[in-house]
């Protein structure tokens, strides 16, 4: 498997597990530090592409200190 594609896996479960109902590109940090430590830390940059990329989560509007947040897109429907 290459390097790529594991990293993909990755976010994608990371993504699916996280229990919050909005995130920013630092949380998905925080939850992969969590999990597998430094190694292979994608750059935020690939952060931000693999949370636009997945079904569940959508940009929530203007940046908050210069960070996009993401919410669930089950709680923007339900807004």
């Amino acid at each position: 498997m290459s390097r790529n594609s594991s990293v993909k896996r990755r976010l994608s479960k990371i993504l699916d597990e996280i229990e919050r109902t909005d995130i920013t590109v630092d949380t998905i940090k925080e939850a992969w530090l969590d999990q597998y430590g430094c190694r292979f830390l994608p750059h935020a940059n690939n952060l931000s592409v693999a949370i636009k990329m997945h079904a569940d989560w959508i940009p929530a509007g203007g940046p908050i200190r210069k960070k996009t947040v993401y919410i669930r897109r089950v709680k923007a429907a339900s807004d």
